[in-house]
């Protein structure tokens, strides 16, 4: 067995400076720059009883997600991984199962030029710059950018680009903003420090003069007279915007800055920071609270489809029960997974026979956990095979998997190492087909893997 460890030593630059060394002897010196990785703990599939978005109304009665807990990934990599269909929640990034979700959530994104201007944004925005002092647009023609002009120029209004730092102001916010919109009395510093503060990215955002100066998450606040009004909180990415959350004081709720937020983020976005989309998050087609955002002109990323990114309208008409793709597609998905169980076992070592889920019952519905334990017992460790998005056992099995490049820090060891593929445990060596079925070859050689 050849096993390589790493003795390492961290500079000021967040640089590790290794001795890399094979029985002692030493081989080669190797820097590795932990604020390039990708440090992400092991996989978990995770099922909640209570879903925010139906509250148990639907047949199906569970929130299924996919997701692991990430301490570093650059700008990049989370591009690359909403790409993937994730989203990130503090520190945790994650995505469901559409065939499996009491919600079918997708990834959407829009920009300028999918967005259409109505009757409804119209008044939004000239009821808001009525409200700050500016003239509403008494114009049959309404010029959206001369609108928008209007407000980031106005002197009673100001939209600041701030690092997401917590502080007792927006905590406050923030805590008044849940309770009197969401009814949740279980708010706490620590809880919005964990949700709209912490993220992974090794630096802050930063915009300035309306130009990215740096990528990453930031807070941008709304004040009017220098009050803190709103925050919205928004990852700025190579490929676009990306909102993560907003909130606002429920005393203005007549200027509908929900609705003002999204337009003035799309807008800022494409023109003003001159980058592609707008991710809007999640949409569920039967959640009310979600489906306004296809107002919006969205796209819609279809996870069986290679994520391609479909328009609304290609969604409607292809959609049957709000699942973005035929039996047939899914059915062809299920049997390549079924043809490489026993060689994935007898050849490669490992077992994913307890995870294969069968997507259809005996009646053609798809399987709902009242049918079958799909949670494989409790351990959310064990990843479902038929999982839409995520790469098919045939792709797996013909994986070179001793070429990877991805380390492993061991929690009990306290040290990094490279995995070896064929000496590890059927145990690891399935963890590591679960990463690159999840995130794919070259995300994957970019990690370390915290276990």
């Amino acid at each position: 067995m050849n096993q390589f460890y790493f003795f390492v030593l961290i500079d000021d630059n967040n640089n590790i400076r290794i001795n890399l060394k094979k029985s002692n002897v030493k081989i080669r010196m190797t820097t590795i720059n932990l604020s390039e990785k990708l440090i992400l703990t092991r996989p978990m599939y995770i099922s909640d009883k209570d879903c925010g978005y139906c509250h148990g109304s639907k047949t199906i009665k569970e929130s299924i997600s996919l997701g692991f807990h990430v301490e570093n990934f650059t700008p990049l990599q989370y591009d690359k991984l909403i790409q993937l269909g994730f989203r990130r929640s503090g520190t945790f990034l994650y995505k469901t199962n559409v065939l499996r979700n009491c919600c079918k959530m997708y990834t959407i994104r829009t920009n300028s030029k999918l967005f259409k201007i109505n009757k409804e944004f119209k008044k939004c925005i000239n009821n808001f710059n009525k409200s700050i002092g500016n003239e509403g647009n008494t114009n049959k023609q309404f010029d959206l950018n001369k609108e928008i002009q209007k407000i980031f120029t106005n002197e009673f209004f100001e939209i600041r680009n701030e690092t997401p730092e917590f502080t007792d102001l927006k905590y406050q916010l923030y805590d008044k903003y849940q309770k009197k919109i969401h009814k949740d009395k279980t708010t706490s510093a620590k809880s919005f420090k964990r949700f709209l503060c912490d993220s992974p990215f090794p630096e802050y955002g930063e915009i300035k003069d309306h130009k990215v100066i740096k990528y990453g998450a930031i807070h941008q606040c709304y004040y009017l007279k220098n009050q803190l009004i709103a925050i919205a909180v928004l990852d700025v990415l190579p490929s676009g915007l990306s909102s993560v959350y907003f909130i606002y004081d429920p005393d203005y709720n007549n200027l509908e800055l929900g609705k003002l937020s999204a337009i003035l983020e799309l807008i800022y976005c494409n023109e003003f920071l001159k980058l592609d989309h707008y991710y809007m998050g999640f949409i569920i087609e039967s959640c009310q609270k979600m489906v306004y955002k296809q107002k919006f002109g969205c796209e819609v990323l279809n996870p069986l489809d290679n994520y391609k990114w479909y328009s609304w309208e290609s969604y409607k008409e292809i959609a049957n029960d709000e699942l973005l793709f035929t039996k047939d597609q899914l059915l062809k998905f299920e049997d390549k997974n079924r043809e490489y169980l026993l060689d994935l076992k007898d050849i490669r070592g490992v077992d994913f026979i307890k995870e294969f889920d069968e997507i259809y019952n005996d009646d053609g519905d798809l399987f709902s956990p009242k049918d079958k334990d799909l949670d494989n017992n409790g351990n959310i460790y064990d990843i479902p095979v038929n999982f839409p998005g995520l790469k098919d056992l045939k792709q797996v099995y013909e994986k070179n998997f001793e070429s990877i490049e991805i380390l492993n820090y061991s929690n009990s060891m306290g040290r990094l190492r490279f995995f070896n593929f064929e000496d590890e445990t059927p145990t690891i060596k399935k963890v590591l087909m679960n990463i690159y079925r999840i995130i794919g070859d070259e995300l994957m050689n970019e990690s370390i893997l915290i276990i």
